[in-house]
């Protein structure tokens, strides 16, 4: 009875030893794991910490080039503006000039189909407009001109109320210092007829071109 009793000690033991050594070698394992995810997790946040930094310096780097590029930006709508306003003054001068050259064409044309000695007679002789025009028109038909201006046209061109050519007169010997200031600035920077220019400027004026102008 007693080795009996013995022996089913012994098996418990038995069973007892192994469940903690299977208990033990399972909290090894877990251990082993836990440290193993611990580690990968750490690799995981070190990789985050890198790519954060690199994101923020390139953050900073983008921020700088979208800076350098609404300076440029800025800089080229100034100069657009600039240009903007010297096409806009050279127009506004050369239209009126130009109207008045078209105006001296035709009257050169004209005078080709009369003799020197009769156009200048025709032109002193102070006939009213509408007479003038009548013969001019029927001197350019016998010439076998097409395309010719109507009377009504040729007396307007050689009216001596021609606000055309009054416009372009106007231009050709009246400007503002503003526009007087922008067409010298539209030459190169120190050349001989920028620096002649400026001297004029400055000597009419008693001030230089980039003085702010009165109002």
């Amino acid at each position: 009875m007693l080795q009996k009793s013995t022996t089913a000690e012994r098996e418990i033991t038995i069973k007892m030893e192994k469940k903690i050594a299977q208990l033990q070698e399972e909290k090894k394992k877990s251990s082993d794991s836990s440290a193993t995810e611990i580690h990968k997790l750490y690799g995981v946040i070190n990789q985050l910490a890198r790519e954060g930094q690199e994101l923020r310096q390139t953050k900073v780097l983008l921020r700088d080039k979208v800076k350098h590029l609404t300076t440029r930006l800025k800089e080229k709508e100034n100069e657009c503006a600039i240009s903007e306003r010297r096409l806009h003054l050279a127009m506004r001068v050369l239209s009126p000039l130009r109207h008045r050259i078209l105006m001296d064409y035709a009257k050169q044309k004209i005078s080709y189909s009369f003799t020197k000695t009769a156009w200048k007679k025709l032109i002193a002789s102070q006939l009213p407009t509408s007479e003038l025009a009548i013969r001019i028109k029927n001197k350019l038909e016998k010439a076998g001109e097409s395309q010719t201006p109507s009377v009504k046209d040729l007396a307007f061109l050689f009216s001596m109320r021609n606000s055309l050519r009054k416009k372009g007169n106007k231009v050709a010997h009246h400007a503002t210092r503003a526009e007087l200031r922008d067409a010298v600035l539209t030459l190169p920077t120190k050349s001989r007829h920028r620096l002649f220019l400026e001297s004029l400027f400055r000597f009419i004026f008693k001030r230089d071109l980039n003085s702010p102008l009165r109002k």
